[in-house]
């Protein structure tokens, strides 16, 4: 992969914490999970605002576990870390699927780790990495089990309109039936796993028709159709994964 961002490989804190903040270098992270077998796929930080924040931004680095790679896909650990409070150090369980190499992390049935700047650390991290194989087989088992459940006309129509309000709160600001738009022919079909395939990417990639309201002093409220932005906030996609993921597992579980 290419150089990792500059906040990654920040080795002190940003000036303005406290003297309770304990410092967690991401590459100390990075460097523990290269140790147990995974190998390094992504990293990205976020833009800031204030340039007295660069280099101390919040970053995700993703991390491939190749043992456990199948056809479908290979799981995944993604570290989410910041140097300046913007938020705690966390690990979540995840996977990329080869179709689309689209990155999906997992929701809260299974495990991810919050843990605050402090110096005991490694000892949340040994823990999240202990049980890691048995996370990673209950996904695959609840994606096979998304593989098995047909998804009726209305199951469909309800899975993307519930979809739709994680990313507007109004769904009738968009078509939903954009949102389970086929992109590619390992996508056909009527099964769980791929309308959850569907969906995840378009919600997340936009390019699909939604309504703006809009006012005006002289004509009041206006309607117009624009193409929705694809979702780069760091944040906002972890929490749009987990939630879809949740809202999924709703029909198998």
């Amino acid at each position: 992969m290419s150089v990792l961002p500059s906040s990654v490989l920040q080795d002190t804190a940003h000036h303005k914490v406290s003297d309770k903040y304990t410092h967690i270098n991401t590459t100390l992270i990075i460097d523990k999970l290269l140790n147990n077998g995974f190998e390094l796929y992504e990293a990205k930080e976020a833009n800031v605002r204030k340039v007295d924040n660069m280099g101390y931004q919040k970053h995700l680095v993703t991390l491939k576990y190749s043992e456990l790679e199948t056809s479908e896909g290979v799981p995944t650990v993604v570290i989410r870390n910041s140097h300046n409070r913007s938020s705690s150090l966390s690990l979540f369980s995840g996977y990329i699927r080869f179709a689309c190499f689209n990155g999906l992390i997992a929701g809260s049935s299974i495990e991810s780790v919050s843990m605050q700047h402090k110096r005991n650390w490694e000892q949340d991290v040994d823990s999240f990495l202990m049980g890691y194989q048995s996370k990673i087989n209950k996904l695959h088992n609840e994606y096979e089990s998304m593989k098995t459940f047909r998804m009726s006309s209305y199951d469909e129509k309800r899975f993307t309109q519930q979809a739709a309000e994680l990313r507007y709160p109004l769904d009738d600001y968009m078509d939903y039936r954009e949102l389970s738009r086929v992109r590619r022919i390992e996508d056909r079909g009527d099964n769980l796993w791929v309308v959850f395939n569907r969906v995840q990417e378009n919600i997340l990639k936009g390019d699909f028709e939604r309504r703006v309201i809009s006012e005006s002093e002289e004509l009041g409220k206006i309607e117009t159709w624009g193409k929705a932005r694809i979702i780069t906030d760091n944040d906002e996609v972890l929490r749009i994964n987990r939630s879809l993921h949740n809202l999924a597992m709703r029909y198998v579980s």
